[in-house]
């Protein structure tokens, strides 16, 4: 009885244990090459090598781009505590290592609460140029929140009978 009551523990811990890894993020070679060198030549980036990177529910979100691969990711952001940084995920999207970075609030937040004021949940985050203009979508595929509103700069249009 005591071996099937062990067999059971190391069952029940492997299940847990691969769990976990399922939860893991893979970052490639040149995000991690990245976050070495960074936090090692520059001094605004120290505190990044304490950052827990692979938590797919911590700090580092991954954002795809629409002219790649729907599965590829393009870019990390990684929440450094009141700074966040954007990282190249490798030579697919044509970008030096380091993209962005900044004081908080970070992109993906932004996004994040511009869907919720609208009833909406980000699913997937979209960079859309090198100058930072990212979407979010939500499950279905649609866009629910943008980092630019191409409605501000338009005039409004009158016609005769009052506006369109």
């Amino acid at each position: 009885m005591a071996r099937w009551l062990q067999t059971c523990l190391l069952l029940t811990a492997l299940l847990i244990t691969r769990g976990y890894n399922a939860v893991a993020l893979e970052l490639p070679y040149e995000v991690l090459d990245s976050i070495v060198e960074l936090s090692s030549l520059d001094p605004d980036f120290t505190n990044l090598t304490q950052v827990n990177v692979s938590d797919d529910l911590g700090p580092t979100r991954p954002i795809c781009r629409l002219d790649l691969d729907p599965d590829f990711v393009a870019y990390y952001e990684i929440d450094m505590g009141n700074d966040y940084i954007v990282l190249s995920s490798g030579r697919k999207t044509g970008d030096f290592r380091k993209v962005e970075s900044g004081p908080d609030p970070r992109p993906t937040d932004m996004l994040i609460q511009q869907a919720q004021k609208n009833g909406q949940r980000c699913e997937k985050f979209y960079r859309l140029s090198p100058m930072g203009l990212t979407i979010c979508k939500n499950d279905n595929g649609t866009v629910v929140a943008a980092s630019y509103n191409w409605t501000a700069d338009i005039p409004e249009v009158r016609t005769k009978a009052g506006r369109i």
